[in-house]
């Protein structure tokens, strides 16, 4: 059960788009490496950004928590 549900939820942040606005060197804790990677391909969501050499599972929770505070931003600045 426990593992349907994390397949369930990496398949869900698979898909997740990452915003254009989002530059990935106002993200805390990032490493130099991803940061680079990151501004030359340019990923349309995790799962790309997932694919990429020299990203890794730790970047992915970095990047997905700043998309959500991204989010929370917007909800609550309207």
């Amino acid at each position: 059960v426990r593992q349907q549900a994390e397949i369930k939820r990496q398949a869900k942040s698979e898909g997740r788009k990452i915003p254009q606005k989002l530059k990935p060197e106002t993200i805390s804790g990032l490493r130099n490496e991803a940061i680079d990677v990151l501004n030359e391909f340019k990923p349309a969501t995790l799962g790309q950004a997932s694919r990429l050499a020299g990203i890794t599972p730790a970047d992915i929770t970095l990047i997905s928590i700043a998309i959500q505070r991204l989010g929370t931003n917007k909800l609550t600045s309207g």
